[in-house]
């Protein structure tokens, strides 16, 4: 695979339409992005607005293929990440980086001591009549390209 930018994005959004339905093309977005970015983990949850008390895990994609290992199937909306969903949704459809000793909404990196060192990188999705959805990737880094590249892949699924 030609490793160019245009090549990965390329073959990134060949790979998300590849799963057809309309159906798979959430989970698809979550699993070709974390693998193209080589992250640790991504996800997707819903409803994302500061006013639900919960989000629900929607697609969980793992380095490790172990998408089990997630205990909890939602994030609790507490204050610190009040705050935060309202500053993306503000940001919508620009990526913004959490540093690792930030509350944020990776749902394998909360209490877990191995990924103390992790940053997030979230975005808000604004789907057609749906309220609006988190696509989030946890690494070691994320560089400006990492924040293009996902906010292009995110612009075309939406």
């Amino acid at each position: 695979m030609d490793s160019t930018p245009l090549f990965r994005l390329r073959d990134t959004l060949a790979r998300i339409e590849a799963a057809g339905h309309q159906d798979h093309i959430p989970q698809a977005t979550v699993e070709a992005l974390r693998e193209t970015l080589s992250g640790q983990c991504g996800w997707l949850l819903y409803p994302c607005v500061p006013e639900t008390p919960v989000c629900r895990l929607i697609h969980f994609s793992s380095r490790s293929g172990n998408g089990g290992r997630v205990l909890e199937r939602r994030v609790v909306i507490d204050p610190p990440r009040r705050k935060l969903l309202r500053r993306l949704l503000n940001r919508a459809g620009e990526p913004v980086v959490i540093e690792p000793d930030q509350s944020g909404f990776c749902p394998c990196c909360r209490n877990n001591p191995a990924a103390a060192t992790m940053f997030q990188m979230v975005m808000a999705l604004r789907m057609r009549n749906h309220q609006p959805w988190l696509l989030g990737m946890c690494g070691e880094q994320w560089s400006m390209e990492d924040r293009v590249f996902m906010q292009l892949v995110g612009d075309r699924v939406v």
